[in-house]
């Protein structure tokens, strides 16, 4: 469990406190703070975050709908630990999930839904260096979201929000790579050019291009574990 948690702000309204329960959580399962295989006791849960057990209880049925939490009848519910070849087996999936919605945003988005991916984007550019990881990670989970909400198709934005809750993880460790940063950038530019020109081919082209590299980046970070690295 996380010896000295730091403080997060969520300034999300109307937010349950399970919600938030379950944002902190998330965080601390995505930086490692409760890492791969960690059991997860509810009550000493709920008394860290100074909570009670129904919403601490509430917030991992979340996360074990995300994945990122594995419930078992009769165990303690611990963090999911998912083999390279299951993630890999996902990413296969949400890579085709996000070629085809921004294929189809490419049709469909609007000036001002451009706008605001360009203003995702300027953000992501100015980032610092000494920036906290997770708030990186946040605005290109936004980024990648509202390409696919721009698609205008709802069946595909639901099933996109399955598989990418259960990548969060891998998605969090391949975006902390900084000397990937600029090349991420690059390619989030690319797309939005081709959305802007009402290309969907390239755009599609060029988003798988942008997760292929997801896999290898998540095929690296798994070899570096298992030789003791991570």
């Amino acid at each position: 469990m996380p010896e000295n948690p730091q403080p997060n702000d969520y300034a999300i309204q109307r937010m349950t406190l399970a919600d938030k329960v379950a944002n902190r959580l998330r965080d601390w399962i995505l930086t490692g703070t409760l890492p791969p295989g960690q059991p997860l006791v509810e009550s000493e849960l709920a008394a860290l975050l100074d909570v009670s057990r129904t919403p601490t209880r509430e917030a991992l049925r979340v996360l074990a709908t995300e994945g990122l939490i594995e419930m078992q009848p009769n165990r303690r519910p611990k963090v999911a630990d998912p083999t390279l070849e299951d993630l890999l087996a996902l990413l296969d999936v949400h890579i085709e999930l996000e070629a085809l919605g921004s294929r189809m945003a490419a049709q469909r988005i609007t000036a001002e839904e451009l706008d605001a991916l360009q203003a995702l984007q300027k953000e992501m550019e100015n980032f610092p260096e000494d920036g906290d990881p997770l708030d990186f990670f946040r605005l290109d989970m936004e980024l990648h979201q509202r390409i696919m909400q721009a698609s205008g198709n709802a069946p595909l934005c639901a099933t996109h929000e399955q598989y990418n809750g259960r990548l969060f993880r891998a998605r969090f460790l391949s975006t902390h790579l900084k000397p990937r940063r600029a090349a991420l950038l690059g390619q989030h530019g690319a797309v939005l050019d081709a959305l802007r020109d009402g290309d969907g081919e390239r755009a599609s082209a060029i988003m798988r291009e942008h997760l292929e590299q997801l896999k290898a980046n998540t095929t690296a970070i798994a070899a570096e574990r298992a030789s003791g690295g991570a």
